[in-house]
């Protein structure tokens, strides 16, 4: 999808309550949470914040927030000095092959 614009983000972690978190670098998605699917603002952060996980698996969680980023026009890139936060190796491993790969560009 050519015409969406790069995003980059420095952070993605999991915080103490569980809910996955995706920090977002030059955007200000404050009303996000309008599109009633699940997914907030945390302006502290600068980050997308699921609610917390109950049924999903936070990869999935994940692969919705790249979803509807797509509909605001975005697509994450990693920075090269990205911190995971409280992420299993597995969810790192898939977070960083799904976007290397472009799967979801």
């Amino acid at each position: 999808m050519s015409n969406l614009n790069s995003v980059v983000s420095p952070r993605i972690g999991i915080d103490e309550s569980g809910r996955l978190y995706v920090c977002l670098e030059g955007v200000k998605l404050s009303q996000i949470y309008r599109e009633g699917v699940g997914i907030y603002w945390d302006t502290d952060k600068s980050a997308i914040i699921s609610t917390i996980p109950l049924t999903w698996s936070y990869i999935e969680w994940f692969q919705h927030f790249v979803k509807i980023l797509e509909g605001f026009k975005y697509k994450i890139r990693l920075h090269p000095d990205i911190q995971f936060v409280n992420i299993s190796d597995e969810i790192e491993d898939f977070i960083r092959s799904e976007l290397n790969k472009g799967k979801f560009d």
